[in-house]
């Protein structure tokens, strides 16, 4: 453990101390333009610094809010076509696969937008990230946390590119093969589509909560997490991230826990940036896939009162592999902006 310790206490020093010892002031690296739009000018007040940002993301969330109105529309008039049908005894098989196609057609293609989107925010998190967390660390190592920040470093940075590749090479493929088998199953009706389909789903899941687990588990052990918070605050924010967030509502809303318990040491004016940043380049793909989630969900629910069970169920893959995209990216933001607050934490 002794060598462990002067081992990372060494490593901070010779990466991350020359400017700082030196007495040269520390600036973050500029963020996207995208997330510089959204960003607050006022980042000294950081409750007011977020809804700032909020009312500034409202008017794109609005745009697209409407374009997913314009697809749900879509979806629930194929849905009732198909329901007429069988209503005048067509063939069931017939009308089923012709639905099954005509969804797919109509949904495949804004799919393939969000799982690109949320593949951009992702490389966009974890490059800005790479930029980052030297100069924040550089910050903890020049107040004498070496070891500490060190050890965050070398933790956050690990976990963020296995993340990173994990999500891109296995959960993004994962998703277009979820979307196959759902469509898949929709038309043949087969059980072991239906079972890979299940699968997939529970798999991805389960990987998203294991990783930020995971990431609070060893934060938690280098004793970074810790501190005290208003616990009605608390318990609100936890209840919405729960409710809001599908697929690892529960998991972030645990994170959040961690966050706010942090929070009353945000005062580092690095950190701070970083935070609104890393909120910066999350917040647009937010809206954007957040709202077809929202619209799919409304629309199966109204799918399902007209009684096509299959194409009902379609729907539903098609939202939960929206959820899914909102995991991923929720799971990349959280994992930085947590570990951003751990730096703060140290340093304070």
């Amino acid at each position: 453990m002794k060598f462990l310790s002067f081992f990372l206490a060494i490593f901070s020093m010779l990466f991350f101390l020359s400017p700082a010892a030196a007495g040269e002031a520390l600036i973050a690296p500029t963020a996207p333009s995208a997330a510089q739009e959204l960003m607050p000018e006022d980042q000294t007040d950081f409750g007011a610094g977020l809804l700032s940002m909020l009312h500034k993301a409202l008017p794109d969330a609005y745009i697209q809010l409407r374009q997913a109105l314009k697809t749900g529309l879509a979806v629930f008039c194929c849905v009732f076509l198909v329901s007429i049908l069988l209503s005048v005894g067509c063939s069931s098989t017939a009308a089923e696969i012709a639905g099954a196609a005509c969804i797919a057609g109509l949904m495949l293609r804004d799919s393939r937008v969000l799982i690109g989107l949320a593949m951009d925010t992702i490389i966009e998190i974890s490059e800005y990230s790479k930029l980052f967390l030297p100069v924040l660390t550089a910050a903890a190592s020049a107040r004498g946390a070496m070891t500490s920040s060190a050890a965050l470093y070398l933790g956050t940075t690990v976990m963020t590119a296995f993340l990173t590749n994990v999500l891109r090479h296995v959960l993004v493929p994962a998703v277009y093969l979820f979307l196959a088998a759902s469509v898949a199953n929709c038309a043949l009706g087969e059980e072991m589509l239906k079972q890979l389909r299940d699968t997939i789903k529970k798999l991805a899941g389960w990987f998203l909560k294991t990783a930020l687990t995971a990431f609070l588990a060893y934060m938690s052990i280098t004793g970074a997490v810790t501190g005290t918070a208003d616990k009605t605050a608390l318990k609100a924010a936890k209840a919405a991230i729960s409710t809001v967030v599908p697929v690892i509502g529960k998991t972030l809303a645990d994170a959040s826990e961690a966050l706010l318990l942090s929070a009353d040491i945000a005062k580092n004016t690095i950190g701070i940036y970083g935070i609104f940043a890393f909120a910066g380049i999350f917040l647009a793909p937010f809206f954007k896939i957040g709202t077809h989630y929202l619209v799919l969900k409304g629309t199966a629910a109204l799918c399902a009162i007209i009684g096509c069970k299959r194409l009902t169920s379609l729907t539903e893959d098609f939202c939960t592999a929206m959820g899914i995209l909102l995991g991923m990216t929720g799971v990349m933001c959280a994992l930085s902006i947590i570990g951003t607050v751990c730096f703060m934490k140290g340093v304070g």
